[in-house]
């Protein structure tokens, strides 16, 4: 017992000196933006009547993150107090333009400056309107009107041209959520989503004025995708904390899934890649289950082929050397910047919804057979 508290206390100091001893991704820095701007887009495209309110500031914070190319993100907190109403107001400027917002009401309602529909188009509409001349940008016209064509009601998307509205609608908080989308070859890049919450603008967020589209072409089918993934798997091995080397696993082909995703190749500009998830038939030492491989879609070079575990030890040294047989497709290792991240978190969170969802499936047909041969009756 005693030598199992000294090892954690031992863990506990080498994780402190290790974190001490690193460069942060983030630079702080002393740059501030005028948080007014917060209580002025409230008022003026939320709706919300600010001169009820007793706002405070409660916090800012700046930073420059690298992969945002120096571009200076401030974040911070109002509080909106009243005698019957009480809201929180989380906010972002990016390159000293506010872009997201989101408000949570913690008593009482929210005082509206004026009466509104209950009709969640005719919000959005108005939303997106008073947006407009918020920012004065023009491309929102089109957004309103592929709107007017969408039912808002169920979940659904529409495509037009290269615009597409997604709605997403939470009945379990009476939300819904449209996000308006640039959308090129099948693969969405810069996005303005606004949530409503029992009918009233409850956040927003607004992408497009830091991320700008650096390629569109899409010159590797899924299918060749899916072959390069294999082909690079074979060659695949990790090492774990205490040396041992897995060569020797097996992938769930008629289980793989692929997904044309965008992210950056060089601070803030994106680019079309796939993300292809290989499932294994099982756990593999290092909880390993399934292995992660991204490629460009446009130039077919691949980014990425690694093994991802769900708990326990990190594989240690990963490798997966360049195929020499390239006939099918240009496969390359690229010695490019790693992708940044927030987008390496977002590929990870992606491939463990995929492996949730396989998991779920398996075990509802595992369940399923289980119950027709015990001839009980199923019951939801």
């Amino acid at each position: 017992m005693a030598v199992h508290k000294k090892f954690q206390k031992t863990m506990i100091l080498t994780i402190v000196l290790i974190f001490s001893s690193m460069n942060l991704p983030f630079a702080f820095s002393e740059e501030t933006v005028d948080t007014s701007e917060v209580l002025y887009f409230l008022k003026n495209v939320a709706n919300v009547d600010v001169s009820k309110y007793e706002p405070k500031l409660v916090t800012t914070t700046s930073e420059k993150p690298p992969e945002f190319g120096g571009l200076s993100h401030v974040t911070g907190k109002y509080t909106l107090e009243s005698e019957k109403s009480t809201i929180n107001v989380l906010f972002m400027f990016t390159d000293n333009t506010l872009s997201y917002c989101k408000i949570t009401v913690v008593e009482g309602e929210i005082y509206q400056l004026e009466e509104l529909s209950a009709d969640i188009k005719v919000q959005a509409d108005v939303f997106l309107q008073r947006y407009q001349a918020y920012t004065g940008d023009p491309t929102i016209e089109a957004m309103r009107n592929i709107l007017d064509t969408v039912d808002v009601t169920e979940n659904g998307v529409k495509v037009a041209g290269n615009i597409k509205i997604e709605t997403a609608i939470e009945v379990y908080s009476s939300s819904t959520r449209l996000s308006c989308k640039n959308t090129f070859n099948g693969a969405d890049y810069t996005s303005l989503s606004v949530r409503f919450i029992n009918g009233s603008f409850a956040s927003f967020g607004d992408d497009r004025s830091y991320y700008k589209i650096g390629g569109t072409d899409v010159n590797l089918s899924k299918e060749d995708a899916v072959t390069l993934a294999l082909r690079h798997a074979k060659n695949l091995s990790w090492e774990l904390l205490n040396g041992t080397k897995v060569t020797d696993f097996t992938i769930v082909e008629d289980k793989i899934g692929a997904q044309l995703l965008t992210q950056p190749r060089e601070p803030l500009m994106l680019y079309p890649y796939w993300l292809v998830i290989l499932p294994l038939d099982k756990m593999y030492p290092g909880f390993i289950t399934q292995i992660m491989f991204q490629v460009w879609a446009d130039t077919g070079k691949v980014i990425t082929c690694t093994p991802l575990s769900q708990g326990g030890d990190v594989p240690l040294n990963v490798s997966s050397p360049t195929l020499e047989d390239n006939s099918a497709a240009p496969v390359q290792q690229e010695n490019e910047p790693a992708p940044s991240t927030a987008t390496l978190i977002a590929s990870i969170a992606i491939a463990a919804t995929i492996a949730i969802v396989i998991t779920i499936a398996a075990f509802k047909k595992r369940h399923k057979k289980s119950i027709a041969f015990s001839n009980h009756p199923h019951v939801q």
